[in-house]
């Protein structure tokens, strides 16, 4: 009998370290921050890969990886500055990928709080904010519990009323913003009460102020960040709270795998993935596919309008028109890069992407503006009145035509497109003060690169600049006249 005895008590033994290990639970939270609708990457020079067509293949792998999986969204999902159907369709992206709660930034009431409440009406995740009010009333939901394989995981929103200082006043005269610190005690008493086993943070506040909400709100393990665009490929650890944000533009996911054991956290691991060079799947296709449609549809419909209208159609005028009087401010217009903006978006097949005409066009949207390569040929590329705006009336007003600020920059020179913009090289790259040189017998490009910055190899500079000119960078005859830019030209995009 004591012989049967002893494999039983090592069986038993076995059964309750099998016991102990099923007592933990794998989590997996996917996350993401800044998304500003970007459903594909614009390939403009800060904004070259990523976007939700790539994000939504990844995110259907890392869930077939652990089911026990939750995705969410810390703020500004939707775009601004942009078409307003294309934050539709970032919502309708995050219907497919089964998001579980996005919560509030700024961007989202870039078109107004009726839009946003309409929006939401459509989505089949929450919106959440835990410190916004409208009209005196909660907006959205404060917060919500998830409950995954008997895991509760408490997920709260909040938003520093400091982000809503770069909208237009009137968009959120309704908005009211409360001190996220008078609104978070509550809340985190509430999952204690309910017994979760997890809090986690989404906050739209930037990095510098989420330290320090993990500081007063130590009871808080995880801090998903936003509106800062840090990249932390390692958490930023303050207390026991770990601080996590991935960029923006949807150029990366982030993949937190937690472990759960009885009601606490005991483990945890991050990475981050970046979406380049990913598959694109079916499902995801097809919903950008009916965003283009919708956009080619738009174009056609301006097009057709334009048509009907005939000569009653008042175009803007094109650069040759101005050329006819400002011949050098012409000439030189044509050697900058806003001469073949259209050139960059016929190459990727975007032609018809309204969120790429308002930037490669003439003033396409407003009144006069470029319509279609068809009916307003002479407004592609971004003409003169594009940045000289006060146009009208020109040339019998006695007044001169408005300096360039860099108000008018940025409106397309953001950080997608320019991230290393500069106001003083880019007016030096546009400006009508040109320094020319007369092609000698005997010169070529990299000797005069050599001449004008000390180095042979920017003979590209000159190149580039000179494109309508010169065919061949191995040919340039004698009596051609070439601009040589005063600024490298990696600094103009």
């Amino acid at each position: 009998m004591k012989i049967k005895a002893k494999p039983h008590g090592i069986l038993f033994f076995f059964l309750l370290i099998g016991l102990a290990y099923s007592s933990q639970t794998d989590i997996r939270i996917i996350y993401i921050n800044n998304v500003d609708g970007y459903l594909r990457a614009c390939h403009c020079p800060g904004n070259l890969f990523g976007g939700l067509l790539y994000a939504f293949g990844v995110v259907d792998e890392l869930r077939a990886e652990n089911p026990n999986t939750i995705f969410l969204d810390a703020g500004d999902l939707l775009p601004a500055k942009d078409w307003k159907p294309k934050a539709e369709y970032a919502v309708e992206f995050y219907n497919k990928m089964k998001v579980d709660a996005v919560n509030i930034g700024d961007q989202e009431f870039w078109f107004g709080t009726q839009f946003l409440k309409s929006l939401s009406g459509k989505a089949n995740f929450p919106f959440i904010s835990a410190n916004l009010l409208v009209k005196d009333r909660e907006f959205f939901k404060p917060w919500l519990i998830k409950e995954i394989s008997g895991i509760k995981i408490g997920i709260a929103g909040i938003l520093n009323p400091e982000t809503m200082n770069f909208l237009d006043k009137e968009k959120i005269s309704e908005v009211e913003v409360l001190d996220y610190r008078k609104v978070l005690p509550e809340i985190l008493n509430e999952f204690k009460r309910q017994r979760v086993s997890m809090i986690i943070l989404l906050s739209h506040s930037g990095l510098e102020e989420d330290k320090q909400i993990a500081k007063q709100f130590p009871e808080i393990n995880f801090i998903i960040g936003a509106h800062s665009e840090n990249l932390l490929k390692k958490p930023v650890i303050e207390g026991g709270t770990a601080i996590f944000q991935v960029e923006h533009y949807a150029h990366y996911l982030g993949v937190l795998d937690v472990k759960v054991e009885g009601n606490r956290v005991i483990n945890y691991q991050n990475k981050v993935v970046k979406l380049e060079s990913v598959p694109v799947v079916r499902e995801a296709a097809q919903i950008y596919q009916t965003y283009l449609d919708a956009s080619d549809a738009l174009v056609d419909s301006l097009s057709l309008k334009a048509k009907q209208a005939n000569r009653d159609y008042k175009a803007n005028p094109k650069p040759s028109d101005c050329g006819s009087c400002h011949f050098d401010e012409y000439n030189h217009w044509s050697r900058t890069q806003h001469a073949f903006a259209w050139e960059v978006i016929t190459k990727d097949g975007r032609t018809t992407d309204v969120s790429c005409l308002s930037c490669h066009t003439t003033r396409f949207g407003k009144s006069g503006g470029f319509v279609s390569a068809e009916v307003t040929p002479g407004l592609v590329n971004v003409g003169c009145v594009s940045c000289h705006t006060d146009f009208e009336g020109h040339p019998d007003k006695k007044e001169s035509m408005n300096p360039i600020s860099e108000a008018t920059c940025v409106q397309c020179h953001d950080k997608p497109n320019s991230p290393d913009f500069e106001l003083s090289y880019y007016r030096k790259a546009v400006l009508h003060k040109m320094k020319y040189h007369v092609v000698r017998k005997g010169d070529w490009l990299s000797k005069l690169a050599g001449k004008y910055y000390n180095n042979v190899s920017r003979w590209q500079i000159i190149y580039r600049a000179n494109r309508a000119e010169v065919k061949n960078p191995d040919l340039i005859f004698p009596k051609q006249k070439l601009i040589i830019p005063a600024i490298p030209e990696n600094k103009i995009h």
